[in-house]
Order: C-alpha cells, then sequence, then structure tokens
C-alpha cells in the first residue's frame, strides 16, 4: 500500500506537517538506525582496507598520469627515461623536467638522421660504380631507414613498409638515371665517349 497516495489527512504527509508544525524542531525524532550504520561503515571499511593492500602490492604501478606524453616513439620514451638536464626533484623518487627540452632533443636527433640517411646514400651511390656494390648499399640505407623510423617515430609496420618501400623506389631511380662520379677524375661520367 502507498502511504504517500492516502489523503492529505493520513499517512506520511499528516505527520510531516505536525512534526514541522513546532518552531524549534521539537518534533524532529528520527531512529538513527545504529545498527544498519555500524554495518554500512564496516562494508565501507572493508573495502577501503582491501583497497589500500592492493596498493601496496603495487609498489609504482597505481600512478596514473593525467596528461600524455605527445610522442610516443621510442626514442623520446628513452630521452623521457634517461633525461639528466635541467630535472628538479620532487621528492626522493620523483623527478621534473620540462617536457619540451626532451621534444627538441629528439626532433633534432630525427632530423639529423634524416639529413644523413638522405645526402649519405646520394654521396655514396655517386662514388661506387660496381652496380652489385650500388644495390648492396641501396640495401644497407634500407634498413637503415626503417629502423630509424621505427625508433625515431611512432609509425605502425604498414607506415614503416611504405616509407621504406618509396625511398627505395627513389634510390633505384637515382643509381639508374645518373652515372657514378668517380673521385680523381676530371668530372667526367664513366660511360661518356673517349675522346
Amino acid at each position: 500500500m502507498d502511504i504517500e497516495n492516502i489523503s492529505e489527512g493520513t499517512g506520511f504527509p499528516a505527520l510531516a506537517r505536525r512534526l514541522a508544525m513546532n518552531p524549534d524542531y521539537e518534533g524532529f525524532i528520527f531512529r538513527t538506525f545504529d545498527r544498519l550504520s555500524a554495518r554500512n561503515l564496516l562494508h565501507l571499511e572493508s573495502k577501503l582496507a582491501y583497497l589500500e593492500w592492493k596498493l601496496d602490492q603495487e609498489n609504482r604501478k597505481d600512478l596514473v598520469a593525467l596528461r600524455q606524453p605527445a610522442d610516443k616513439d621510442m626514442l623520446s620514451i628513452f630521452l623521457q627515461n634517461h633525461w639528466m638536464f635541467g630535472t628538479t626533484n620532487l621528492t626522493s623518487s620523483t623527478e621534473h623536467y620540462k617536457e619540451i627540452h626532451v621534444t627538441w632533443v629528439a626532433t633534432v636527433i630525427s632530423m639529423l638522421a634524416t639529413a644523413v640517411l638522405l645526402l649519405g646514400a646520394i654521396v655514396a651511390l655517386r662514388m661506387i660504380e660496381n652496380r652489385d656494390s650500388q644495390l648492396g648499399l641501396i640495401g644497407m640505407f634500407m634498413a637503415l631507414l626503417a629502423a630509424s623510423v621505427a625508433v625515431l617515430t611512432n609509425a605502425r609496420r604498414a607506415e614503416v613498409f611504405a616509407a621504406t618501400a618509396a625511398y627505395a623506389a627513389v634510390l633505384v631511380v637515382f643509381v639508374s638515371s645518373s652515372p657514378p662520379f668517380v673521385v680523381g677524375r676530371d668530372c667526367t661520367y664513366q660511360n661518356s665517349p673517349q675522346a
């Protein structure tokens, strides 16, 4: 039976009106439900004790970052874990550093690796006359590029494969379209006609 829906003269509405009539609230007498409150508090205390025990079992696994670092590539992670410049010790086991410094160092290293892989391949392929040696160099530079893309970026395997294939295509076209430049000769090409 729904006590609230009985007429205004009976049930909870009438009792609430009678309790509220006294301006000193002397009629506001309610049960404290001590046994139920104690049981509820014991249950919550048990849950908190279990959570505390579980956190104690995990050492550092209970930490979470609200803002993840922007770069997740292996080089950035390595630099973040081993950064030693301009750190501030917050506690005995926690240090703070400016993330922008790590980002700049990772960017400079990536740019240098890119320049070495592109210019180094061009110079090396121009210096070698033997086609078999050129193919070996192309294979070596392809392996270096694939490794650097995997380490210096957060590219997926398909993206590493695509970048390596494009790089190999550029090198093969470069080798097939330009004759090798041999040091020690006065800028003559190997396949130029003899005078």
